[in-house]
């Protein structure tokens, strides 16, 4: 290592230079881990303590550890964004899948009772055809059918038209 062939070479004072660095970049990295952790303790809810915990006792464990460490908090953490940027995105999936559902259901409610009033047209039409007697407007005794003209000619006698 760097630390060890500077140790060879006699070059004391640059050695021990490079060792303070090196200690000092470890403790300010150390000491953001915590506040890291810290943060992510208060991220994780009551469910997910595990996480939080998890990376503690790593922390913990090994004190050279501190950039792995740190490499392990980020990519937890980044873990963790995209869970939640999943979660967000499939809550507002099923309020799409629950309001489309709503708009098919009144869709469907709205189409059965277009449906039905337009039986009832269609119904109050044939009624008022057959009732008047419209229908000899259209055609006559020879193209007509002999059942029909009889029901008619029953019902209503004195209000056929002929052309």
């Amino acid at each position: 290592m760097a630390i060890d062939s500077l140790s060879q070479s006699n070059d004391k004072s640059e050695c021990d230079a490079l060792q303070k660095r090196l200690k000092k970049e470890i403790e300010n990295k150390r000491k953001k881990l915590i506040m890291d952790t810290e943060k992510l303790k208060n991220l994780t809810d009551d469910n997910n303590k595990s996480t939080s915990s998890f990376v503690q006792n790593i922390l913990f464990e090994d004190s050279e550890a501190g950039v792995t460490v740190l490499d392990l908090f980020v990519a937890i953490k980044k873990a963790k964004d995209k869970i939640n940027v999943l979660t967000k995105n499939n809550n507002d999936i099923d309020k799409k899948l629950n309001s489309l559902k709503n708009e098919v259901g009144h869709m469907k409610t709205r189409w059965i009772q277009l449906t039905e009033d337009f039986i009832n047209f269609f119904e109050i039409i044939r009624q008022n055809l057959y009732e008047n007697s419209c229908l000899y407007v259209i055609s006559n005794e020879e193209n007509f059918p002999d059942n029909v003209m009889i029901k008619n000619s029953e019902k209503k006698s004195e209000k056929k038209f002929h052309p």
